[in-house]
């Protein structure tokens, strides 16, 4: 009878053999979920929860607002409603009522834009008192697509107080701010009322005014005995005319006075100086010719842009290969961490695949410390029957 193999890596081989056919399979559980102990674990069970949460069944789920409930208690625009009336000074007495307006707004920067787009129309040329102390109109202003001087164009009232729209206020006039917008929302509607200073604020009285037409229209005011125009004037605007536009227009003398005398027939005296910094209608645009530079100018014109769109293409198409090459590397990049990522899920799995055998080992230990003891007893017997035989082959 041949001694059996007593190295500690064939015991151990052979009790986790034991094992693993002892232990039942796991390869039913899904991922993700607890795993329940085998029979004749020592391992304890969770305990419960003293107290589990209880749902009353006699209570509905809360029901979410409506969209339309939502935005009719909240909303997101307001409706302003602008009435306007047009004055020559600030203190101006016979006032011009204008169409009124009406828009909803999201905010309070939209309600000055609206208030500005629609009526500075009835704003001309600002009147401005130079340093020798006479008036004239200053045709570089209000900047037609928008002013950040427009409180002194157009004065806010909402309700009886006056309000600002770019301005700071005062102790006893308002601001048009965000918070007084949010405010206004609560309510669905707000009727502003405007009044527009047709040469700015800086006309004060009626005597200023009387004062700033004689300074701007005393030169347009010569008529004859039908009280038209004179010839002096007629000229004198087709002049000026000539020297703002005659640059872009060609025209015979007559068609230059027949814009002048278009201009005092459809503007009033302190409109005029305005009125000349303005193309012409298109009927008077019709009479004249566009100004054409010379030929061998364009050809000069065409070759710098030519050679200018060479240069620009050669510039950038060395930034276009750097990053051809560029997009090509993170492409590569980003592949090579697709396949490292596969990877990292292999290995998950295979983790995943040694802690649930581990897993099974530990919960089975006492199963494998038995059969050690069960191990050792007959490793004592083997020994013990050695011992025997040992004696007997001696008595022998």
């Amino acid at each position: 009878m041949h001694a059996p193999d007593l190295s500690l890596s064939s015991c151990i081989s052979t009790l986790i053999s034991t094992t693993m056919s002892t232990t039942p399979t796991l390869a039913s559980s899904s991922r993700g979920r607890g795993r329940s102990a085998p029979t004749g674990s020592s391992r304890t069970p969770p305990r419960s929860p003293s107290r589990s949460p209880s749902r009353s069944p006699s209570r509905s789920p809360s029901r979410s607002p409506s969209p339309s409930a939502a935005s009719s208690s909240n909303p997101t625009e307001l409706k302003c409603i602008f009435t306007a009336v047009v004055k020559n000074y600030p203190g101006d007495r016979a006032p011009v009522r204008v169409d009124d307006h009406s828009a909803d707004v999201p905010n309070h920067e939209a309600v000055a834009q609206f208030a500005w787009n629609q009526f500075n129309r009835y704003i001309k040329a600002r009147a401005t008192k130079g340093p020798d102390g006479k008036w004239f109109l200053d045709t570089t202003k209000p900047d037609r697509d928008w002013d950040a001087e427009i409180d002194d164009y157009i004065q806010v009232y909402v309700g009886p107080k006056k309000h600002y729209f770019v301005k700071a206020a005062s102790t006893t006039q308002e601001r048009i701010t965000e918070k007084k917008f949010k405010n206004w929302l609560k309510s669905g509607s707000k009727e502003i009322s405007l009044t527009i200073n047709k040469y700015g604020n800086e006309i004060k009285t009626a005597d200023d005014f009387t004062a700033f037409k004689k300074d701007v229209a005393s030169e347009f005011s010569e008529t004859t005995r039908g009280h038209a125009p004179s010839n002096n004037v007629i000229k004198d605007i087709a002049r000026r005319l000539k020297e703002v536009h005659g640059a872009d227009f060609a025209a015979r003398d007559i068609v230059w006075m027949i814009w002048a005398a278009w201009i005092m027939e459809e503007h009033s005296e302190l409109e005029i100086e305005e009125a000349i910094q303005m193309p012409p209608p298109l009927d008077i645009m019709r009479l004249t010719q566009p100004v054409f530079e010379p030929t061998h100018s364009l050809l000069d014109a065409l070759r710098n842009v030519s050679s200018l769109s060479r240069d620009t293409i050669e510039g950038v198409r060395a930034p276009l290969v750097t990053l051809r090459q560029e997009f090509r590397r993170v492409t590569d990049a980003y592949q090579q961490f697709g396949r490292m990522i596969e990877t990292l899920a292999r290995r998950f799995e295979a983790l995943e695949l040694v802690l649930e055998t581990e897993t099974r080992i530990q919960d089975n230990w006492e199963q494998v410390l038995d059969n050690l003891e069960g191990y050792e007893g007959w490793l004592s017997g083997m020994q013990y029957q050695d011992d025997t035989d040992h004696a007997a082959r001696r008595r022998r």
